[in-house]
């Protein structure tokens, strides 16, 4: 139900200790039904929902809702800083529990919100709102800005699920990239033991980089950080000693000035998905039309560079490419892209990070 997550919201707003925010999601996701699950993992995974109603028209209805004067109404808002907590406050309502589930509402009530006209719209939000509690109006009012912030992140969220189902998080994790659809199968999927769903568009997690640096070598403490910011000395007892690197033990990778990718071909699809899990085939497509030619069940881990001549161009170069969606011809020839890989992480859809790096 819808009073379960807006509970959870407020217990989620009210602290700063993680042990108590993970403690609540876990107890939270071990009871919800699947459909109000997908949503709550949508909702605090900071996914961006869709604004259903614009900023005026919601305080044209919280100045006449409230009957505050315009002054005092703005006044108000200006100290709260959050419209939707602002009307939360100061709009009265009559209801004293909230009929339905996180589902229905997202789903179903607050769509029915968008009307023609801003006179029809704004008569159905005051409506709708005399069905609204008082422990949810905060959430109905968030979900319809589409402003749901809260103090919990992506991996807080997988880090929960993982403890609450007993999964490893970094399958969590995996299950969780891509953006699927709040749907009850995806939830099922999601907390199942054993995963049998492979969606073709979802990348693998990326595996990232850390320095060396602070690293140290087995059995002896970190060591700490000097006020200049560079690895205090060893002792004499040898603690905090650095790690010797042996050259031949490693592999050696230029680092590249560009955005970090995957490439993905699958089921007559593709896909190419950013480190921040934006989808970029459509603003690159000349890398779109080369990776065309890859077999299916391939996914690459790279970096897309502005490329000329055979050789890299400045990332000032590539930044007049990354905000277009559109690419005109003149862009287009000025600045070409080109996918630099790495490795493979899948081919002939094999999962193939189970293999040494050098044979990728």
């Amino acid at each position: 139900m819808i009073e379960s997550f807006a509970a959870l919201y407020r217990l989620l707003e009210e602290t700063t200790r993680t042990g108590e925010k993970v403690e609540a999601l876990v107890d939270y996701f071990r009871q919800v039904d699947a459909a109000d699950g997908a949503w709550a993992v949508h909702l605090l995974s900071g996914e961006k929902l869709k604004r259903l109603v614009p900023y005026s028209r919601l305080r044209q209805w919280g100045q006449a809702g409230s009957g505050l004067p315009a002054w005092l109404f703005e006044e108000s808002y200006q100290a709260v800083g959050d419209l939707a907590e602002t009307l939360s406050l100061i709009v009265p309502s009559r209801a004293v529990h909230t009929e339905g589930t996180l589902a229905q509402w997202a789903e179903r009530e607050l769509p029915a919100l968008v009307r023609p006209t801003p006179e029809e719209s704004i008569a159905a939000i005051a409506d709708c709102w005399q069905r609204v509690g008082p422990d949810e109006r905060l959430v109905v009012l968030k979900m319809l800005t589409g402003a749901m912030r809260v103090g919990v992140s992506q991996k807080l969220v997988a880090r929960a699920i993982a403890e609450a189902f007993e999964i490893p998080v970094e399958q969590i994790q995996h299950r969780m990239m891509g953006r699927p659809l709040p749907t009850a199968n995806f939830f099922r999927e999601l907390t199942a033991s054993t995963s049998t769903t492979h969606e073709p568009f979802r990348p693998y997690p990326f595996c990232l980089a850390h320095p060396l640096e602070n690293q140290t070598a087995e059995g002896t403490p970190p060591q700490q950080p000097s006020p200049e910011g560079r690895p205090a000395e060893a002792n004499s007892a040898g603690a905090g000693a650095a790690v010797v690197i042996e050259p031949s033990e490693h592999l050696v990778e230029w680092k590249w000035d560009g955005i970090r990718c995957q490439l993905i071909a699958r089921g007559g699809e593709l896909f190419l998905w950013s480190r921040g899990e934006e989808r970029l085939e459509e603003r690159f497509p000349e890398v779109a039309t080369s990776a065309k030619t890859l077999p299916a069940g391939t996914v690459l881990d790279g970096e897309l560079l502005a490329w000329r001549d055979g050789k890299p161009l400045s990332f000032q170069q590539l930044q007049r490419r990354i905000q277009r969606k559109q690419v005109g011809r003149k862009l287009l020839a000025e600045v070409h892209v080109s996918f630099l890989a790495f490795e493979i992480l899948e081919a002939d859809g094999i999962d193939h990070r189970q293999f040494p790096l050098n044979n990728r």
